[in-house]
């Protein structure tokens, strides 16, 4: 667990997406993925307002339920931010991963953090 401490993001009000793979067996649990979650909104004073979650759904494909609910909802602003465990739960291969957090932040105005790895909409300035 980090101990860096994040910047505080009072009101924002952040989604959760998890997913879970039917390929690898050894993933993080999506209840895991949520707690996870949880624990970084908490420490950003963000507003958790929706979770959408792919039980045993590859990344290769956009066509995942939980993942569909996630577009519809930030089409209609239900929320300003999304967090994820990792990146890699948004598609499998990192070119498709970077093409949809491209139409998160650019076609619905979002941003992205995760709890592991590097958070690109984290503001890291001292």
């Amino acid at each position: 667990m980090s101990t860096k401490k994040h910047q505080s993001h009072k009101g924002l009000r952040f989604a959760i997406y998890t997913r879970y793979s039917s390929e690898l067996q050894n993933e993080l649990s999506l209840e895991a993925q949520e707690v996870r979650c949880r624990r970084a909104i908490s420490e950003r004073k963000g507003k958790l307002v929706a979770v959408f979650s792919d039980e045993a759904r590859s990344g290769w494909s956009l066509e995942r339920d939980g993942f569909q609910n996630l577009c519809r909802a930030a089409e209609l602003k239900k929320f300003d931010a999304i967090m994820f465990w990792k990146f890699d739960r948004l598609a499998r291969h990192h070119d498709h991963a970077v093409m949809i957090k491209m139409l998160l932040r650019h076609e619905y105005g979002l941003k992205l953090y995760c709890v592991e790895g590097f958070s690109e909409d984290e503001d890291n300035s001292p």
